[in-house]
């Protein structure tokens, strides 16, 4: 269990630093790690995101008093924040650096992904997939996964709650048909999407329909001609 804040940077430090992500840790009430901020930022149009209430509006105006945007303090009631940014704004913190400020969100789900393709937004994990056993593994109960076998820091746990969203997403889009499979099979170095059972059977319903509607329109023209 975490009891100090040494603790909490060791082991952000411990997970993040080996992948390559740049660590830099703020305070706006006291205004620590600002001007390194501002550094790692200088040249790019940069997203501030992040849940409601951990202080992106007060970390901004800490970068640029002029920004005076408003914040609030986390609710009593719930213990979470409130979300004081309605809407994304683009901030000029110089000549050449930009950095856009979003609403806050509650919670970070992955219910909008199919789960072969969760792995891909985990930085560890990319050198590893093509390489497993089976196509389509998503890398947690499936033998021979290459994933499985590098990957074992903590944010694997993590990984695997984001395939359970993905895959009540799966199952909702399965009927609903609104989003396109982006399952590949290779043939002789091309790639083709793999459809649908629905989507073929629209597909033939629609075709049939074409077809008869041609036939009509052919034999009244026929029967005009004679």
């Amino acid at each position: 269990m975490i009891k100090s804040f040494d603790e909490i940077i060791e082991k952000v430090f411990s997970i993040y630093e080996p992948m390559g992500y740049d660590i830099i840790f703020t305070s706006a009430l006291e205004k620590l790690g600002i001007e390194d901020f501002k550094e790692i930022m200088e040249g790019k149009t940069s997203v501030l995101c992040g849940s409601s209430g951990v202080g992106k509006s007060s970390l901004l105006n800490a970068l640029n008093p002029d920004f005076q945007l408003r914040t609030k303090t986390i609710s009593e009631k719930t213990g979470r924040g409130t979300h004081t940014t309605r809407h994304c704004e683009i901030m000029n913190i110089s000549e050449n650096t930009r950095i856009i400020d979003t609403p806050g969100f509650s919670n970070l789900k992955f219910d909008f992904l199919l789960p072969w393709e969760v792995g891909k937004l985990f930085r560890e994990m990319r050198p590893f997939l093509g390489q497993c056993k089976f196509q389509n593994c998503v890398h947690i109960s499936e033998s021979d996964c290459a994933v499985k076998e590098h990957v074992k820091d903590s944010r694997y746990e993590s990984y695997k709650e984001f395939v359970e969203e993905a895959k009540e997403y799966k199952e909702r889009i399965k009927y609903e048909g609104k989003k396109k499979e982006t399952f590949e099979k290779q043939n002789n170095n091309k790639s083709a999407v793999k459809i649908s059972a629905q989507k073929r059977q629209g597909s033939r319903r629609t075709l049939k329909q074409k077809i008869n509607t041609d036939i009509t329109l052919y034999n009244e023209k026929d029967e005009i001609n004679e």
